[in-house]
């Protein structure tokens, strides 16, 4: 597998995967919208649209959708919470919204998609008894119909078409060590966050970050150091290589805090790098969380915005952000020689 060291990080070239479900989760009938936005234009032509973004929380056993309307006369956002309810064998969740409205409800899944019975209390305090469906359009779209009930009536109060403004991938059955809690941003944007648990106490971890002969202990052939707030971590697979060379990769150090947290950025790419100027709008954070004798490693990358070029970029660096954390694990266990 050919590797590049980018962002400080080892990461590998790879190949997007779609997120797996099992047949057998009582969340199941969300999972075709977990780990990607989807954007509607409300109707009427003046610009009004919804995004939606959803991401799964506290291990899958919640999905937490955050929208937000834009081009309205004033801001409008919410967030709902999605859970399985075992004593009465249904999804429930809650919804509140920014200008104080707020609703609960149920969830069934459907034959192409999922409805919703809803029981919602504006910011005024009136009530409103709501029922929708989100019908799926294809892979990368789907359907919503909102009714609301007046008197004995329902009455249609909103259609429209959301797509998909991201794509859903998640890390793939190689690193099995690694744990993938990635999401995407209200507006938009993906967020790496991958973790591992490496045993071997955070001192030793930090050395392998901060200095050049811990990066050649796990990650590279040739490293230079100037860590400092502005400096830069520069390396190299070649043994051969020479500081300064066109060809080796140069991360600078935006923040750090001793022993515990290190961010870096892109500024030098090799030449045959693809979309350097969008990477090097990204930056990444390994976060050290000491456990005792072990440590847990958190990696969180963030700035891959909506765009063809940071589709191609995430769908590698999150695989490659694996690659980079089951690698350091691997290396830094094995005993030296």
């Amino acid at each position: 597998m050919k590797r590049v060291i980018l962002m400080g990080l080892a990461a590998a070239a790879a190949v997007a995967v779609p997120a797996a479900t099992a047949a057998d989760d009582p969340l199941g009938p969300l999972a075709f919208l977990v780990g990607s936005c989807w954007k509607g234009d409300f109707p009427g032509g003046k610009g009004v649209t919804d995004t939606h973004c959803f991401e799964p929380v506290y291990g899958g056993r919640f999905i937490r959708d955050r929208h937000v309307v834009e081009g309205a006369p004033g801001p409008y956002a919410g967030e709902s919470l999605y859970r399985w309810d075992a004593a009465t064998r249904t999804i429930r969740y809650a919804y509140y919204a920014s200008d104080g409205g707020h609703s609960q409800g149920e969830v069934r899944g459907v034959e192409t998609g999922i409805a919703f019975d809803d029981s919602y209390t504006g910011p005024d305090g009136k009530p409103l008894v709501m029922r929708g469906a989100w019908l799926r359009d294809g892979a990368d779209a789907y359907v919503v119909r909102t009714e609301g009930k007046d008197g004995d009536a329902w009455k249609t109060q909103w259609t429209l078409r959301m797509v998909r403004v991201g794509p859903a991938v998640r890390v793939d059955a190689n690193f099995p060590d690694v744990r993938d809690t990635s999401y995407v941003e209200a507006d938009g944007s993906r967020v790496i966050r991958l973790s591992t648990t490496v045993r071997r106490p955070a001192a030793e971890i930090w050395n392998a970050l901060s200095t050049a002969e811990g990066w050649k202990r796990w990650a590279v052939k040739q490293a230079w150091v100037d860590f400092r707030v502005g400096g830069v971590i520069e390396t190299s697979y070649d043994a051969a290589a020479q500081k300064g060379a066109r060809a080796n990769i140069r991360n600078e150090v935006v923040a750090y805090i001793p022993g515990r947290m290190l961010t870096v950025r892109n500024v030098q790419a090799p030449p045959d790098f693809q979309h350097p100027e969008e990477f090097s709008r990204t930056a990444t954070t390994i976060e050290l969380i000491p456990h005792g004798g072990e440590t847990e490693v958190v990696l969180t990358a963030v700035g891959y915005r909506p765009g063809p070029a940071y589709d191609a970029l995430y769908a590698m660096f999150l695989q490659g952000d694996a690659w980079t954390l089951q690698n350091m694990k691997k290396a830094l266990e094995t005993p030296a020689a």
